[in-house]
């Protein structure tokens, strides 16, 4: 299935959001007529903003508790709206991992991590010891897209 409608999230640290971005441009190359759209936190998501590959960058603020929800009832609402055909997890801790299942996306890509591994409709074995670029590319190796490692490109807005 060719996926017309893509989420990428890496929930944390600005840094891996930069890292995480030679991911977004594969996917881009492969399925240049898709929407691409990031989730991560307020701060982190920043890194994001602009970049020429992505459609909708969302915030998820810190601030809300994810003691009964992972998010907001109005950003669960966009992105089950949003009816991506694949989420591609690349934080995998249990907020991001419930937010992936909450989407409804028939793809759910994410590491393959203790019991939220049932979450995802392909958890991805560690690579081992790679560099993070790697690393967040070896997720697509689920779906039969193998991608050499590149340099991140940042967009200033």
């Amino acid at each position: 299935m060719t996926p017309e409608r893509i989420l990428v999230s890496r929930l944390r640290q600005i840094g891996d959001v930069i890292l995480s971005l030679p991911l977004v441009d594969a996917l881009r190359r492969h399925f240049p007529g898709a929407r691409i759209d990031y989730l991560a936190e307020a701060a982190p998501a920043e890194a994001a903003i602009g970049h020429p590959a992505l459609t909708r960058v969302h915030a998820l603020s810190r601030r809300f508790p994810a003691r009964v929800l992972p998010a907001s009832p109005l950003l669960l609402s966009r992105l089950r709206a949003a009816r991506y055909d694949w989420v591609i997890d690349l934080y995998g801790n249990p907020r991001s991992a419930a937010i992936a299942a909450f989407t409804g996306a028939p793809v759910r890509i994410g590491p393959d991590r203790r019991a939220r591994r049932s979450l995802y409709t392909h958890p991805v074995p560690s690579p081992g010891a790679v560099s993070a670029v790697a690393h967040h590319l070896h997720m697509l190796q689920a779906v039969g897209i193998a991608e050499p490692p590149t340099a991140p490109r940042l967009h200033l807005t």
